[in-house]
């Protein structure tokens, strides 16, 4: 009968690195890196206060819409936008739209009698936080929540200071989130003290005036 014979090796003792069955090459996998998919929300408030800066908050809009649409395509990153205005009424004029699709406003005459402002912004969160987007699957996607406002909130349905700072603070704890607020000066301080979870970086107080509210309008797209 014929013998087995077993070829052995010692991989102790084997000294060429360059083998690859005694020291295999253990390849680290690419990291995946997936495109960015931007969803923005803008929020403007129409109660009748506004009637006083109205000019300068309607550029104020406009120039952010502008800022968003020339960040979109010179970062060729996919942008999606929806509008809201708020005051006695909390009204959604559109939802996910292409940013490039959006036009600007053309009329604004803010003339409602009350400032529903915490459920104004409670409405546009929920929205998208909630809604199963099918189109989010292979991207990185962040949420951008403008809100362009003079005023404080003066009537409230569903949402007050202290529920609204928890859902804010629910959604920015994904690190997906942004939320920016453009004030009035001399605001700032207490309404970061009703919102203790927003970052102060993301308060903006605008001067009533257009040249003002211009200004900020480029700093909260940044």
């Amino acid at each position: 009968t014929g013998a087995t014979i077993k070829l052995t090796r010692d991989l102790d003792k084997c000294i060429d690195k360059g083998c690859h069955i005694c020291h295999p090459v253990t390849v680290a996998p690419t990291p995946v890196v997936k495109p960015k998919l931007n969803r923005v929300m803008l929020v403007l408030d129409n109660s009748g206060s506004m009637s006083l800066v109205a000019g300068a908050a309607k550029k104020a809009f406009n120039k952010t819409l502008e800022d968003i649409q020339s960040n979109a395509q010179k970062f060729d990153q996919p942008t999606k936008i929806s509008r809201y205005t708020f005051g006695e009424l909390i009204k959604r004029l559109n939802f996910q739209e292409y940013s490039n699709q959006i036009r600007p406003i053309e009329s604004y005459e803010p003339n409602e009698s009350c400032t529903k402002l915490f459920d104004g912004v409670a409405k546009a969160i929920n929205d998208h936080k909630d809604y199963d987007f099918a189109s989010n699957i292979g991207f990185d996607v962040s949420y951008l929540l403008i809100v362009i406002t003079d005023g404080d909130n003066n009537r409230t349905e569903n949402y007050d200071a202290s529920r609204l700072a928890t859902l804010m603070n629910e959604v920015q704890k994904t690190d997906r989130w942004t939320i920016t607020f453009q004030l009035p000066p001399r605001s700032k301080g207490r309404f970061l003290g009703m919102f203790p979870s927003i970052p102060a970086g993301n308060v903006i107080e605008w001067e009533q005036s257009n040249a003002g509210i211009e200004r900020v309008s480029v700093a909260a797209t940044a």
